[in-house]
């Protein structure tokens, strides 16, 4: 037995108007993008701050946002003096284990609905579209 397969037709009564809001919806979407990120890398930093060793009150203290040119970035130093210390605390030398934050601040923060609340805090992606 041969069946033939449904057919479903879209079509678009106003064209014009649909290419415009996705024109507009496109170049929104960059700059909601980028507002989402800082929320999130703000996010991030906090649990960082929270999990970082407590004996390294420098870096702590120092862990901060930043808007690059490549975008958001979550900053960790030691204000300057021995900035190495940031990344040894994280991936541990020959001599010292590594105490993990950054890495744990970035899982925390996505596990405990940080990508929702940096999305909600930026008003959304899309907005109010009459698509």
């Amino acid at each position: 037995m041969v069946t033939t397969p449904a057919v479903i037709k879209v079509e678009i009564l106003n064209g014009a108007q649909v290419s415009g809001n996705l024109r507009r919806i496109g170049s929104s979407l960059d700059t909601k993008l980028l507002k989402v990120a800082g929320f999130l890398v703000q996010d991030m930093a906090e649990a960082a701050r929270d999990l970082v060793a407590k004996d390294e009150r420098e870096v702590e203290k120092n862990i901060k946002t930043e808007l690059r040119a490549e975008g958001w970035t979550v900053v960790a130093d030691r204000g300057g003096v021995r900035d190495e210390v940031a990344v040894y605390l994280e991936i541990g030398t020959h001599k010292m284990a590594p105490r993990p934050y950054m890495v744990p601040a970035v899982r925390l923060s996505l596990a405990g609905g940080g990508l929702l609340r940096a999305v909600t805090q930026a008003g959304g992606l899309l907005g109010r579209t009459n698509i």
